[in-house]
């Protein structure tokens, strides 16, 4: 199905688009911290067996964070195994458009997408 589309409608939501991924990314350091009452703390739980369906759990007990946190010590001069890539994942559409590729491309991408060598 084809949608027409005005130029300057097209314009207009490609600003409105650009104005607006500029905007809400900027951090201004760690969030501050917030203290949670235990009572405030809620959970429910359901059993696959269905014995348990949104059952409300007791409240859990709530520690100080503060004195527990998790400090991570990067050494340059360490080093352990590199990392060979994050994964990748085919949908039934996405095979469907590389099947309609020509040969010569679909080889093409399909190096860049699970290939191991430069540039992949």
């Amino acid at each position: 199905m084809r949608v027409a589309c005005s130029p300057a409608l097209l314009l207009f939501f490609s600003v409105l688009a650009l104005a607006l991924a500029g905007t809400g990314c900027r951090t201004t350091g760690a969030a501050p911290r917030t203290a949670v009452s235990p009572d405030s703390l809620r959970a429910w739980i359901s059993t696959p067996d269905a014995r348990l369906l949104l059952a409300p759990q007791p409240a859990a007990a709530v520690a100080d964070s503060a004195a527990a946190e998790t400090v991570i010590t990067l050494d340059p001069a360490q080093r352990f195994q590199t990392m060979d890539g994050f994964g990748y994942t085919l949908t039934g559409g996405s095979a469907t458009l590389l099947r309609q590729l020509d040969a010569a491309r679909r080889a093409a991408l399909l190096q860049e997408l699970f290939g191991n060598g430069p540039g992949s």
